[in-house]
């Protein structure tokens, strides 16, 4: 056998654990946000009245430093 044939073949056999391995594995799953009837987004200066220490830790966080680009929609139980 060439060094050609066990190339192909190797990749034949590449090919087909890939296609069996993304078969087996579980769809994705939207994320949604869980919505209570009549809440309104109060945003993180109404919590810094009694839990400054947990606002003030978020802040220095990454994810506190762009989480104002994340608020999906400002809907969500805050």
């Amino acid at each position: 056998m060439s060094k050609w044939n066990v190339g192909k073949i190797g990749a034949l056999c590449f090919g087909l654990m890939f296609l069996v391995i993304m078969g087996c594995r579980t769809p994705f799953k939207t994320s949604t946000l869980l919505t209570i009837p009549g809440a309104t987004y109060v945003g993180d200066k109404t919590c810094l009245n009694c839990h400054e220490d947990v606002v003030s830790a978020f802040k220095n966080t990454a994810h506190g430093k762009i989480a104002d680009f994340e608020v999906i929609g400002k809907k969500g139980c805050e």
